[in-house]
């Protein structure tokens, strides 16, 4: 009987302990989360502030070959969907489409910038 108590005690912290273990896997895993949404963001101001250094001449939107639909902010980055020959799709800064890139995006100011192949540059401001 007093072997049964001791295994059952045994087992119960064991029990604890492994709960402990995932409560800490739960808040490390929040603090990632926090820490990558907090890198996002610097490294997309770094990005605006980088661009913002450079003389550019804009194109009129009407040469991309695509029209912007909307900016969307999921996980901290943003997200620009896109209505290509009648197909919606999500991309982020650094993807590219029928030769431009997408450079730089911003949610509160609602715009987004391409960069083609040549070097040339399009800023477009998402009317929603």
């Amino acid at each position: 009987m007093e072997a049964n108590i001791i295994n059952i005690k045994n087992e119960i912290k064991s029990i604890k302990t492994n709960i402990l273990a995932k409560n800490d896997i739960f808040k490390i895993s929040s603090q990632m989360t926090s820490f990558q949404n907090d890198m996002g963001s610097q490294m997309n101001n770094i990005q605006k502030n980088i661009a913002g250094g450079i003389n550019k001449t804009y194109l009129d939107e009407k040469v991309l070959p695509f029209k912007v639909i909307s900016i969307d902010v999921i996980s901290g980055q943003p997200f620009i969907t896109v209505d290509y020959e009648n197909h919606q799709t999500a991309y982020q800064i650094g993807d590219s489409l029928v030769n431009w890139k997408i450079v730089s995006a911003d949610y509160q100011d609602r715009t987004v910038e391409f960069q083609n192949d040549k070097g040339q540059f399009v800023k477009v401001i998402v009317q929603e």
